[in-house]
């Protein structure tokens, strides 16, 4: 995918902290002292939750050391976040691996992001790759996401469409709008400028600010639409007023044209203004031409290659 910043949501996994204690009876602490390992994490949980990771850490340990999956990964949570213990990566690695290995999908995705960032090990792409494709493979949306944002950046796009749809489905918003960009430049997938318009309406719908843009170009455009300055205009306005530069210079020179809304020079030096102080280019440009009376414009839009392209508009 091209002219769009991948943005790798290659976070590790949060965790809501109950403030309700889990109270511990006497009979878990009994077989948690007799070495039962799930008794022995149910203690871990209880403290955890009471947010006394110290002691959390204690029974974690020992109930990970007899192998207990779900202990081992909380103990590198624990050790990632510095949760009353100091910050130590190699631990955290050490025991995200014995889990993931054991099948653990938090742990796998973690392992992932660890071997990805190079921290506690060795940067390893392929070790990253290959845990991201077992977790994404489990169902976990943000592993998919990832993978998807893997693949696209080895320009792998039938996988990287293939991951982006998983995960798109199951509600991601940047990933809709991803699919939607694949669509119409058909990166491994048919080019369907029908389908990339219902992704960037899927993606507009959840509040994506490219996709609003996406849609003020496909109606500015007569892109699979009927073309329609008004709802132009409409979108490009709720992209613009988030801050998105491609959108402000758009609205820009739809004000210099009069084009769905009344001619205003003033309001279109305001657009262009907004979008070169973003960082586009083509809003700087446009702006310097019209503040030195030079009647000569750029419309932006993206080519086939998925390149901004601006044309003069005289």
């Amino acid at each position: 995918m091209k002219n769009f910043a991948k943005v790798a949501l290659l976070s590790f996994t949060l965790f809501s902290v109950s403030n309700l204690a889990v109270a511990i009876d006497k009979s878990t602490l009994q077989q948690a002292e007799q070495g039962d390992a799930m008794a022995q994490f149910d203690i871990g949980e209880s403290y955890y939750k009471k947010k006394d990771y110290k002691k959390a850490l204690q029974w974690f340990t020992k109930s990970a050391k007899q192998g207990d999956a779900d202990a081992q990964y909380k103990l590198g949570v624990i050790y990632y976040n510095a949760m009353g213990v100091k910050e130590d990566y190699q631990k955290s690695f050490y025991w995200f691996k014995k889990s993931a290995k054991q099948g653990h999908v938090n742990a796998q995705y973690d392992l992932a992001m660890l071997y990805d960032e190079g921290l506690g090990v060795e940067k390893n792409d392929r070790q990253a790759l290959k845990w991201l494709k077992k977790s994404a493979e489990q169902g976990k949306e943000k592993a998919m996401f990832s993978l998807a944002v893997k693949y696209d950046g080895k320009q792998d796009y039938q996988q990287a469409f293939y991951w982006y749809k998983k995960s798109a489905d199951l509600g991601n918003t940047m990933a809709q709008l991803y699919v939607g960009v694949m669509y119409e430049h058909g990166e491994g997938v048919t080019k369907d400028l029908n389908k990339a318009f219902k992704w960037y309406q899927k993606s507009a719908k959840h509040g994506d600010v490219e996709a609003y843009y996406h849609l003020g170009r496909f109606y500015s455009e007569g892109l699979a639409v009927k073309q329609d300055y008004q709802k132009a205009i409409d979108w490009y306005t709720k992209s613009a007023n988030r801050s998105y530069s491609l959108a402000q210079t758009n609205l820009g020179m739809m004000y210099y044209e009069g084009q769905g809304v009344k001619k205003d020079i003033e309001t279109a030096k305001k657009w262009f203004r907004k979008a070169c102080k973003n960082g586009d280019k083509m809003g700087c440009d446009n702006l310097l031409l019209l503040s030195k009376n030079t009647w000569s414009f750029s419309y932006c839009s993206e080519n086939e290659n998925g390149k901004e392209e601006c044309v003069p508009i005289q």
